[in-house]
């Protein structure tokens, strides 16, 4: 059976010797030195081995690794492994767990537990190394169309990603979140409050994964603009036509000629993102399809269609970057134009996406080779749960 064990990620070394760590209900789960999380990393190790062998067991902390006895699971942070590696090593009297940080303890219960549930009784002997391969494993998942989840479920989707060894999340948002001056927008939806935020902020951050704002900024506004004291924003103005969902995707961006429309996307933003612990925001900006084609038309007599689209996502970095930030945007209306994106904020992350089978890497390649920071984001990461390493990764 032993012979059989499957990880997923694929772990950089997995050997499995002969013979069997028997667990028992009497052992410690022991954290040796000082960390501020150790309480997060034991109970993580104790839920590991009630799921994995029915046993609960007593966690505790020691100031000498030594002080552990037949049965029990060591765990030691070793600074020479960086902060998401990790060391397991388990022989027929002990279990001892080496980790560079927070992460990486969490994804040693995770291969742990993955082990433990591939084998029954004793646990075998073995050494396994591990570490990611990215930097960044970010998953986007879009909560606008359709009904927001249960705080329960998405909680639940949160330990999935954990497991996996996901460290980034991004929820989708253009109107189901309740803006505390905009409830004409989200009160016939459902919506996340400002509690369901901070509650799956802390509860994302207690599983090694970064919790970050995505807010529409720019195109995808449909219900803020069919507001009434907001259509005046709309760059195609409104019509009576009956909702379709090719009108809400392919129209309703923000009119740029008018300087109160960014204003109301800056306050948006910064109530929202102020409910989050991390340092980056994604403030989209893609697929701005109506960008000139109605009021704003007047601004072609001088500029180009992507220096005015330049223009109003730097103000909207620059502001990102003012709070401590920083921003994220799609890269599908000037990935092309690498000249233009160099007008950013030099660390604006580009998020570099494609949904189709046969999609080139020209542009990354481009962004890549003038040092421009981006995220590689797969069809894969948008429409469906991976069990992959990465299902974003990083060329930085």
């Amino acid at each position: 059976m032993a012979s059989l064990i499957k990880l997923l990620p694929i772990p950089k070394e997995l050997n499995i010797c002969e013979g069997i760590f028997s667990p028992n209900a009497g052992a410690y789960i022991i954290f040796a030195g000082q960390n501020d999380r150790r309480l997060l990393i034991l109970n993580r190790f104790r839920e590991c081995f009630e799921r994995g062998r029915g046993i609960k067991l007593t966690i505790s902390c020691t100031e000498d690794a030594r002080n552990i006895k037949d049965g029990d699971i060591l765990l030691e942070e070793d600074l020479n492994l960086n902060g998401e590696e990790f060391r397991i090593y388990i022989n027929e009297k002990n279990i001892k767990i080496n980790a560079g940080g927070f992460r990486g303890f969490l994804y040693a219960a995770s291969a742990l537990e993955q082990i433990m549930t591939q084998t029954e009784g004793g646990i075998p002997t073995l050494t396994l190394r591990d570490h990611p391969d990215m930097k960044h494993r970010a998953y986007y998942l879009d909560q606008t169309r359709g009904r927001v989840m249960h705080m329960q479920n998405l909680k639940r989707f949160v330990d999935k990603l954990a497991f996996y060894r996901y460290n980034e999340f991004q929820i989708y948002i253009e109107h189901t979140y309740a803006f505390r001056d905009i409830k004409e927008l989200w009160e016939d939806e459902s919506y996340f409050t400002p509690d369901d935020i901070l509650e799956l902020d802390a509860y994302c951050a207690d599983r090694g994964i970064e919790l970050i704002p995505s807010l529409s900024c720019f195109g995808h506004l449909y219900k803020l603009l069919r507001l009434k004291r907001f259509e005046k924003f709309c760059e195609m103005g409104q019509d009576e036509s009956e909702f379709s969902f090719y009108d809400r995707m392919g129209h309703h961006t923000m009119a740029v000629i008018e300087p109160e429309g960014i204003e109301l996307i800056k306050s948006m933003l910064a109530e929202y993102m102020a409910l989050f612990r991390s340092d980056k925001v994604n403030i989209c900006c893609d697929e701005t399809f109506d960008l000139c084609e109605g009021k704003s038309k007047s601004l072609l007599e001088n500029k180009t269609k992507k220096e005015v689209y330049i223009a109003y996502v730097k103000e909207l970095c620059d502001f990102v970057k003012a709070s401590g930030r920083t921003p994220m945007i799609w890269g599908d209306v000037i990935a092309e134009d690498t000249e233009l994106f160099s007008l950013l904020p030099s660390d604006t992350v580009c998020l570099s996406w494609g949904y189709g089978t046969d999609e080139k890497d020209t542009c990354i390649k481009s962004l890549a080779e003038r040092g421009i920071h981006q995220y590689v984001c797969p069809k894969g990461a948008y429409i469906s749960m991976s069990a992959r390493a990465c299902a974003g990764g990083t060329i930085l």
